[in-house]
């Protein structure tokens, strides 16, 4: 009678240490966390930048690989239903963002406006440094360009007078731009802008000056753009 009194009494530890052992070896797999990880860094930046989709693609990536190793070691591994999760919130980020932007993409630009891009500004050969047929055949055309607006600007809060470039590379580091990287911008009241370390789209006028100017410590602006729109 004793003996099955003391076999009931250890069965509690008895199961106490199994789960012990099983929650010793069995380690969150973390592949699944980094994709829910990505999930998160993508959810906050990828609808900003279309490049940042990359994020949410790796995400899938380690999903899947997370997926795989729990299934092979279930023993070792936990985390299965987080693997889940990130991997489906990683597809629908991928699918939506790319909605998103496609759609931006292809209603951006006002109606009377041609895109271009700074690509189309840039020096035919490395052997002519000289401005591209390109730019003077785009003189009193009406353009929508996507930039950067430097931070050598002037005042506080919004400005009607800026330089847009094409990229914020060279200004991290208080470097001077390409020629054909910068657009002096002078817009309206209504398309005041303020400076911030986003991508701004802007819409206006475009002409090539005959004598550089400088701006905000800036020299060699030869591109301008009488700005009528901007966001």
């Amino acid at each position: 009678m004793s003996t099955t009194t003391e076999n009931i009494a250890e069965k509690p530890y008895q199961a106490a240490a199994a789960i012990d052992a099983n929650l010793q070896y069995r380690t969150l797999n973390r592949a699944a966390v980094g994709s829910l990880f990505l999930f998160i860094m993508g959810t906050l930046t990828g609808f900003f930048f279309w490049q940042l989709l990359i994020l949410p693609v790796a995400g899938i990536l380690l999903g899947f690989s997370a997926l795989r190793t729990i299934r092979r070691y279930p023993d070792e591994y936990t985390g299965l239903n987080l693997a889940r999760f990130s991997l489906a919130m990683c597809a629908l980020l991928v699918v939506g963002g790319a909605v998103y932007h496609s759609y931006v993409y292809a209603t951006e630009v006002p109606e009377g406006y041609e895109r271009i891009s700074f690509s189309e500004l840039q020096p035919e050969g490395f052997a002519q440094p000289e401005l591209p047929q390109r730019a003077f055949e785009l003189r009193d055309k009406r353009i929508f360009i996507k930039g950067y607006v430097h931070p050598g600007v002037s005042g506080m809060g919004k400005v009607n007078q800026f330089v847009l470039v094409r990229d914020m590379n060279t200004c991290c580091f208080g470097g001077q731009p390409k020629m054909t990287d910068m657009i002096l911008v002078h817009t309206t009241e209504d398309a005041r802008v303020a400076y911030a370390p986003r991508m701004v789209r802007v819409a206006g006028k475009f002409d090539v000056g005959r004598q550089p100017e400088q701006y905000a410590g800036l020299k060699d602006v030869l591109y301008r753009l009488e700005a009528d729109l901007s966001k």
